[in-house]
Order: structure tokens, then sequence, then C-alpha cells
């Protein structure tokens, strides 16, 4: 078995598979207060609760984009498996090539959403990732990474929002009935919601004008799904996108 982990600024996503096939899926908060024991223990703790045992597990490996968490999560997987994970980047064997201006600027979450939108889709993809921030991969069918777009994610907006503005509410990041809201709560929800889905069909219709051919759009990460049904250009829904991208770098550097 693999551990394959997505480790972000609010949460560490983990998918253990057996081959292909991803047998369980877990996701934590994140924290760089948490120490290597305190990480350990907690992943052990759940993994085991959904029955995988640690010891099954033969090798890891990390996406990370929270460079002062690395040394601290890689300690805990050596101490729960017995060896630190394999750290994907685009140092790495990937697969791809790189039509940008520097090919090594590229998040470890970002090549992995290429290197699974290129082997499970064969075909020009736009990868619409809901993470911490909101990112934008473009890849062609030969595994060609042309660049990307990065805006802040969902949740990021709703705390600057609510955070730099005395007088508003925190709010549950959903759609709200109808685009003008009738009370504070809906109208925020319908800023952010509905803005950020417009945000995403414009960005997504003026990278298709730049592009040789249609892409697909697929969409993956965890903030998604409070959001994907209110975005008209989406064509797919991947959201263990990310863990079988870190899963199939793995594979091809011979982690497992």
């Amino acid at each position: 078995m693999l551990l394959a982990m997505n480790l972000g600024n609010s949460s560490l996503a983990c998918g253990v598979f057996e081959g292909e096939r991803l047998v369980t899926r877990v996701r934590i908060v994140s924290s760089v207060e948490r120490s290597a024991d305190e990480y350990e223990a907690l992943l052990g703790s759940i993994l085991r609760s959904k029955g995988v045992a640690p010891a099954e597990i033969k090798a890891s490996a990390l996406a990370s984009v929270v460079p002062d968490l690395n040394e601290i999560l890689g300690g805990a997987v050596e101490q729960l498996l017995g060896a630190p994970p394999f750290m994907i980047s685009p140092a790495v064997e990937s697969g791809l090539t790189f039509n940008t201006d520097n090919y090594m600027e590229l998040g470890s979450d970002l090549l992995a959403n290429a290197a699974a939108a290129v082997a499970l889709y064969r075909t020009s993809c736009i990868v619409v990732d809901f993470g911490t921030a909101l990112s934008f991969t473009v890849v062609d069918g030969a595994g060609c990474v042309h660049g990307a777009a990065i805006a802040p994610g969902l949740r990021g907006a709703v705390h600057s929002l609510v955070s730099d503005t005395a007088q508003l509410p925190h709010v549950e990041l959903q759609p709200p009935p109808r685009a003008i809201g009738t009370n504070t709560i809906h109208a925020i929800q319908s800023g952010i919601v509905f803005g950020y889905a417009g945000m995403v069909e414009a960005i997504v219709h003026r990278m298709q004008r730049e592009l040789p051919e249609r892409a697909t759009v697929v969409v993956t990460g965890g903030m998604s799904p409070r959001i994907v049904d209110e975005i008209s250009v989406v064509d797919d829904r991947a959201p263990d996108l990310t863990l079988h991208g870190v899963r199939l770098i793995a594979e091809r550097n011979r982690v497992v």
C-alpha cells in the first residue's frame, strides 16, 4: 500500500492506495503548532479507525505547499511508517514537460494535478482546484504544462471579508436562494459563491481562447462541492485528482 499526501495551508489530505485503487481517504486540519508526535498519533489513529494498519503501508509520498511543515510531517510519517515520505516536486520525474518561464516554480499540488489529468483524460485539460488557493493548471494531452492561474481561495475570501469588516457575520459557504440577497448572510453568500463561479467561468473562457483546441475542464479540491454546481463550464469532477497524481508520480519514481 502507498500513502499519498497533499499538504495545504488549511488541511492535509491523505489517500491509501492499493495499486490504482483508493482504499480510503483521510483529511485533517494542518497546523504548524502540531508536533511530529501529534501528527503521528493523529494520522495513525485515523488510519486504524478506517481499518488500515500502518504496518500495511509500504511507502509514502507527499506533495506540499507548506515548507514550514515538511520536516514536522516528514518526521511524523517516518515515525509511523519507518521511512520518510518521497517529496513531490518539479525536480523529480513526473512524465511532464513544461512550456513555462521557470518550471521549478510550479507547486507540487499543481504538478500532481497535471500528471493525473494527463493519465486520466489523455486530452488537453484545465484543472480547477478549490484548495486553500484557487488554482487553474493547463496541460495538454501530450503532458506539456502550459501554465497556471492562481487566486485567493474561497475560505480565505470569506475570512478576509468578515475579519476586516466589523459588522459582517461569519457565514456558511453555500449558494443562497437568489443573487439579490435580502439579508446580510445571503448577500455575503451571493457575493462569494456567485462571484467565484463567475471568476472561474471568466478565467476558463480566457484560457480556452488561448489554446489551439478546447480543453476539458476538471474540478477538484476540498472546497469544490460548495460551488461546483454554480459553474457552467465544468466537464468533470475529480475530488481525488491530486492524490492520484501523487500516486502516479510516486510510481514513476519507483517509490512503490
